[in-house]
């Protein structure tokens, strides 16, 4: 994410010092920018996971995705893996 980041404000100002504002080259460099903001909108949706706990287990699942609801009382076995140091 840090060097999407890096990528959109690069490329414009390499763009602003170079002093180069062909059509053909503006053009370009919005397609660029479009494509870096959408794959980091992707990304912060597959990254984000957030859940609450009341009497129900509410799950968020990412931005754009599902959200589960869990009754915990409902719940009788919860499978488990040990983690090896």
């Amino acid at each position: 994410m840090l060097s999407m980041g890096f990528i959109f404000i690069l490329l414009p100002t390499i763009v602003y010092i170079s002093k180069t504002f062909s059509a053909f080259l503006l053009i370009y460099l919005a397609i660029i920018e479009i494509l870096v903001i959408v794959v980091m909108l992707i990304k912060l949706d597959k990254e984000t996971l957030k859940f609450e706990y009341g009497s129900r287990l509410k799950v968020h699942n990412g931005i754009f995705r599902d959200r589960y609801s869990i009754d915990c009382d409902k719940v009788e076995v919860v499978h488990t893996t040990k983690k090896e140091d």
